[in-house]
């Protein structure tokens, strides 16, 4: 939401605009990008079934565990389900469990994807950590950006970008410094990076910083 509104950029963005060389994805108007990691797979037919189980629509089928839905994960890149944590290779067919507590989403190889834990509204101050989540397989950036929540400082600068940069060869991540400090932001707060199930805690207290897993 901050890059849209600082950058222009886009919240969703059909495939074409990240996989133009990969033509299947380039013609997939039903699958798209949430941002630039996340890969949102909607369920757009009905599951029906016919006695013996068979299932009318083709795209989804049914195995022991529930509806399975037929997903495309683009080429070039590699793709983890944010469910379960397995890894695909794109450029392929895949089929996934989609139940109706949850639709299939994947998180591209090389992003780092900050979470909350009992967030029910922005102001809310929590004392679980921040879950810093690195999905490997390349070199990786992201930026934070926060403000103090209310007023309008932001429109004066105050306001933070705090770079966050994966080497994917060292599994290192180097967090930048935080020019200011807000009431419940970043600095300060414990965090703990999590890489394909090794985790590491520590705090931010403002400072550039390095974690190495």
């Amino acid at each position: 939401a901050g890059a849209v509104c600082r950058e222009h950029d886009t919240m969703m963005r059909p495939l074409l605009f990240d996989f133009p060389e990969d033509p299947e994805a380039a013609a997939n108007h039903q699958a798209f990008m949430f941002g630039r990691s996340l890969l949102v797979c909607p369920v757009t037919e009905p599951v029906m079934h016919l006695p013996g189980g068979r299932a009318v629509c083709e795209k989804k089928t049914v195995n022991r565990t529930g509806p399975v839905w037929e997903c495309y994960l683009p080429g070039g890149t590699a793709w983890y389900d944010f469910r379960t944590g397995e890894k695909y290779e794109g450029g392929q067919k895949i089929k996934t469990e989609a139940g109706l507590a949850h639709i299939p989403l994947f998180v591209r190889a090389g992003s780092i994807i900050p979470m909350e834990k009992k967030l029910t509204y922005a102001a809310e101050a929590v004392s679980t950590p921040l879950e810093i989540c690195v999905y490997p397989g390349a070199d990786s950036c992201f930026t934070w950006y926060e403000d103090a929540g209310d007023g309008y400082g932001y429109e004066e600068g105050e306001y933070n970008l705090i770079r966050m940069n994966w080497n994917d060869s060292e599994r290192t991540l180097t967090i930048g410094e935080a020019g200011h400090s807000f009431h419940g932001g970043l600095t300060g707060r414990i965090c703990k990076l999590t890489c394909e199930g090794t985790e590491k805690i520590f705090v931010y207290n403002g400072n550039a910083v390095q974690i190495t897993l």
